[in-house]
């Protein structure tokens, strides 16, 4: 071997280490970041499992209304990753959220005649009497619920 072999080879070896360290930084780097994605899902997951203890403590001590508590949970359930199985239970806010949905809401509400919101709040009346064991029942579990939500995983 001749020294032009052996400097080819010291400078091959040499590239070779340094790429193998760039690809190992590169995968540092994805895992890092894979990390901090999943903390912030988790992180967003808590904050919607800790809304949810909120409105159902709320409507059990009577702060917010049923109709309000069900269109909320509705939404903070459908936010979270929860197998349908799990959900199936919870089904009365959603029914509950279509029976209202067509319902005016803020400025629009503000825009009605005094017939009109009588008229829908008949129909919320009508809803709140109809749902209210389902929805009772279905807040109680809810509030007990221990949410086993993936990606409460670490990326190594």
């Amino acid at each position: 071997m001749t020294t032009l072999h052996i400097t080819l080879l010291i400078l091959a070896l040499g590239i070779i280490a340094g790429l193998a360290f760039w690809a190992w930084s590169l995968t540092q780097k994805v895992k890092q970041r894979e990390q901090e994605i999943l903390d912030t899902v988790n992180a967003r997951h808590d904050k919607i499992i800790e809304s949810i203890r909120v409105i159902t403590s709320a409507f059990e001590d009577k702060q917010v209304e049923m109709i309000e508590a069900s269109i909320r949970l509705k939404v903070l359930l459908d936010n979270l990753p929860l197998p349908e199985e799990e959900k199936k239970p919870f089904v009365v806010f959603d029914v509950i959220y279509e029976k209202v949905a067509h319902i005016p809401t803020h400025d629009n509400w503000k825009a009605l005649s005094k017939k009109e919101k009588f008229q829908f709040e008949k129909e919320m009346t009508d809803v709140e009497k109809e749902y209210k064991d389902l929805f009772t029942a279905a807040a109680k579990d809810l509030k007990q619920s221990s949410f086993d939500i993936t990606p409460k995983v670490k990326i190594n």
